[in-house]
């Protein structure tokens, strides 16, 4: 059996914001794109961290995905934090669809 990366590329979900009516799709990231950023996603969680540490990832991750960061950091601090989890969690997943049809299967894999 051959792994087809384009394939799993294809089924991999883009980070997505919707603001106003206007839809962002995001790029996907690399592995080593994404380590460092969810490495500083997971010590802000982690502690105490301030406000400038958030602005800092926020402005990071949106520059890296292709994201408006303006919008982002326009929402109120915990509007922030979720939209950086949100986007960094759509980074680790896979579109189930289109994961299945590379599987050639009908279902999702099994876990």
């Amino acid at each position: 059996m051959a792994f087809d990366t384009k394939a799993f590329l294809d089924a991999c979900s883009p980070p997505t914001l919707i603001h106003e009516g206007q839809t962002y799709v995001g790029k996907v990231l690399s592995f080593q794109e994404m380590l460092p950023l969810q490495e500083e996603f997971d010590k802000i969680q982690a502690s105490e961290a301030g406000l400038g540490d958030i602005e800092s990832l926020t402005s990071a991750v949106c520059d890296k995905i292709g994201i408006p960061k303006e919008i982002v950091l326009a929402l109120p601090p915990g509007g922030v934090l979720a939209a950086l989890q949100d986007f960094l969690e759509s980074l680790m997943s896979l579109n189930e669809e289109q994961l299945s049809q590379m599987n050639g299967s009908d279902s999702p894999p099994k876990e």
